[in-house]
């Protein structure tokens, strides 16, 4: 299973026996416990037997509200789900559980023969990923982190409730929660040799083919010249999309990825550099000194490190 998560986002990999392609799961561990909370006594709770399920199979063991989550709309084999729902009620008139019954068992059919278990996630709190290791020994994990400047751009893009007056407490909580995670997740690194790998978003996006190949040679599935063509045609075509704010497929994936650049204020951009500063030293990202710094999309924004070479060095 891969385990694929972002502070940040998460991809867990579980590798299952047979010989066919992945099932492949998008979860927001959040908006499941908001309907989880008369049977778990927290979030966090909720979330690691969410994620122990789907890792299993064990899709019966899911509250029925799961199943309207619209997160199910996403993913190729997932998109089984909702057109054997929407078959199955016009065509044998049924009521909602029977149908429900039925498409979560063709469900879990198809999961119990996929050969790997993807699920992307967001919003996990990391150190909770070490009872999940040591029960699959065959599950690794993708960290994917970003600018944590762009990050939080997008957020007050999309979030009318932050305002000046809470754009400080909400950039707090988010870098305290990021370095968190990422002393988590150098922790779990070193007691997991070979399992765990962090990438940065932007590198991903700068060179979207051989960070492709990467990412599949650690998981350990073969990438093949479909996945290249994939990649290309939703990163680099400079086709015109109409997905939404929230959207996988990107006409040119370098320029989404610096368009932060020339829309946050120097004033905002400096307040989340002094706030981040811990986790900048992590992972190598720069303090923005002035406009032109911040403006000019030729000068890096971090420094080259490696950001999964000597993960004991920041533990201490």
């Amino acid at each position: 299973m891969i385990f694929f998560t972002t502070t940040n986002i998460l991809a867990i990999l579980h590798c299952r026996s047979t010989n066919h392609k992945a099932h492949y799961q998008i979860l927001d561990v959040i908006s499941f416990y908001r309907f989880f909370f008369r049977f778990y006594n927290t979030f966090l709770d909720a979330s690691e037997d969410i994620f122990r399920n789907w890792t299993k199979c064990n899709l019966f063991d899911l509250p029925d509200i799961a199943w309207r989550e619209k997160n199910l709309l996403l993913g190729r084999k997932i998109k089984l789900f909702n057109e054997c729902k929407e078959n199955w009620a016009r065509n044998q008139n049924q009521l909602l559980n029977t149908t429900l019954y039925h498409c979560v068992k063709m469900l879990q059919k198809v999961c119990l023969l996929s050969k790997h278990v993807v699920i992307k996630t967001i919003r996990f709190p990391l150190y909770k990923l070490e009872h999940l290791m040591t029960e699959f020994p065959t599950m690794k994990i993708i960290h994917l982190v970003r600018d944590q400047r762009a990050t939080l751009f997008s957020r007050f893009k999309m979030d009318a409730k932050i305002n000046v007056k809470s754009f400080t407490p909400v950039v707090t909580d988010f870098c305290s929660r990021v370095h968190r995670d990422l002393l988590a997740i150098d922790m779990l690194a070193n007691k997991f040799k070979g399992r765990i790998s962090t990438f940065r978003y932007e590198d991903i996006a700068k060179n979207p083919l051989n960070m492709a190949k990467s990412l599949y040679e650690f998981a350990g599935i073969t990438h093949t010249p479909e996945v290249s063509s994939h990649v290309y045609s939703i990163t680099m075509t400079g086709n015109k999309t109409d997905c939404g704010k929230i959207c996988t497929v990107k006409s040119n994936s370098t320029a989404t990825a610096i368009h932060w650049r020339s829309q946050i204020t120097l004033e905002h951009a400096q307040l989340i550099d002094f706030v981040c500063r811990p986790v900048y030293k992590r992972l190598g990202f720069k303090n923005v000194e002035n406009e032109i710094m911040l403006r000019n999309n030729s000068i890096d924004r971090f420094e080259h490190n490696t950001l999964n070479d000597n993960r004991s060095n920041y533990l201490d």
